[in-house]
């Protein structure tokens, strides 16, 4: 790396699990590296309280307020501190959409400068711009989004890579625990993750009442789902939880979406993918491969099974240990092992081309996404 890198993350503790994934690629940077790195960030999120990252000596955070970017998508003060860090021949990599055009309209500002997009979540908001250098996708599914969505006609598909979400992969994590007793949920508790949660809710509510069930995570929306198992003796519900690695290495099954179920894989655990669309098993290389094209939501299902087969399946595991199979480990450690992580990176900033930014070209593209976003919202 031989340009200084500006990473922005907006890691305010408002925002979901994806964060953690951006925090975990920062780090396995900063491990293999003795450049010079400066880290906007929020000034009360995930990275302000990190111990192991204020222990890097070549690392300068600077924190800012953004837990109000959502609804201003502009902050000045943003604008000025970036301004204030960046210098010319700099890559500039956002790792939030929200400080998405307070970083173009810095980098307006500078020669040769060249503007990473990092996506997060689930298909990314923001379709993909003139002035953005290059877009870093987690599935296959975030490209096939960014590339559909481009502002333009003649888009280089090669603007966007993947690199799915990095993961710390410890071998050890691989090894079967004996005192497996319990179903575990895994989710947060937000409107958008209704259509899971309902899923979720139709599998308890049909298991045998011998079954334990905990479930882990919180949000606006728990005490709906309280009052539905109020009754129900198996389900304890734990809110949030920081031990989850402890919790899923009891469990005999982990019942979630997203990187819980990336996690639980893992771990060598039962998963099922309980997502957007439906009820998946990932026991064979085929379904796993497929899931992790689309970031294990279940947007899209390959074999969507049915509730009494789900149900079934949840019993054995309780009654059964089962053991993933070789070929699934092997494939998640290729996919998603943060050893990797750095080879890839340094080949995408080692190729990406500059692109001059004008001030006029950044505001017509705000109006692009604003229009954009106006059209799809009535279009609900």
């Amino acid at each position: 790396m031989n340009r200084p890198i500006i990473f922005i993350i907006n890691d305010y503790f408002g925002h979901g699990g994806h964060v953690k994934s951006f925090i975990t690629h920062i780090l396995s940077i900063l491990k293999y590296t003795n450049k010079p790195i400066n880290i906007l960030c929020s000034n009360n999120g995930y990275l302000s309280n990190n111990i192991e990252i204020k222990s890097f000596k070549n690392i300068n955070l600077y924190f800012t307020d953004m837990s109000k970017l959502r609804k201003l998508q502009f902050s000045y003060t943003l604008i000025k501190i970036i301004k204030n860090i960046l210098q010319d021949n700099s890559i500039l990599n956002i790792y939030s959409y929200e400080c998405y055009f307070s970083a173009l309209v810095a980098k307006s500002y500078f020669k040769n400068i060249s503007l990473i997009n990092s996506v997060m979540g689930g298909p990314n908001p923001f379709p993909l711009l003139d002035s953005t250098d290059l877009y870093i996708a987690v599935s296959k599914e975030q490209k096939e989004y960014v590339l559909k969505n481009a502002y333009g006609k003649n888009i280089d598909k090669e603007k966007v890579k993947i690199i799915k979400n990095r993961i710390e992969i410890n071998p050890s994590n691989f090894e079967k625990n004996k005192n497996e007793s319990y179903v575990l949920v895994v989710s947060r508790f937000d409107i958008g993750m209704k259509p899971s949660l309902n899923n979720i809710s139709n599998i308890l509510k049909n298991l045998p009442n011998n079954i334990p069930v905990k479930i882990a995570g919180t949000g606006e929306i728990i005490d709906e789902y309280k009052e539905v198992f109020k009754d129900y003796k198996n389900i304890e519900f734990l809110g949030y939880r920081k031990d989850l690695d402890k919790l899923r290495e009891e469990a005999c099954v982990v019942l979630g979406m997203g990187r819980s179920i990336l996690e639980s894989l893992l771990n060598g655990k039962a998963s099922i993918l309980v997502g957007y669309k439906g009820i998946e098993l990932l026991e064979d290389i085929k379904t796993v491969s497929f899931a992790s094209d689309y970031n294990f939501a279940g947007r899209k299902i390959k074999n969507n099974i049915d509730l009494n087969i789900c149900v079934e399946k949840i019993t054995n595991y309780h009654q059964t240990r089962f053991l993933l199979n070789k070929e699934i480990l092997d494939f998640l450690d290729k996919e998603y092992s943060i050893k990797y992580f750095n080879e890839k990176y340094e080949d995408i900033i080692n190729n990406i081309k500059f692109h001059k930014t004008s001030k006029i070209q950044v505001f017509l593209e705000y109006f692009y996404i604003f229009f954009s976003r106006l059209k799809r919202k009535f279009n609900k």
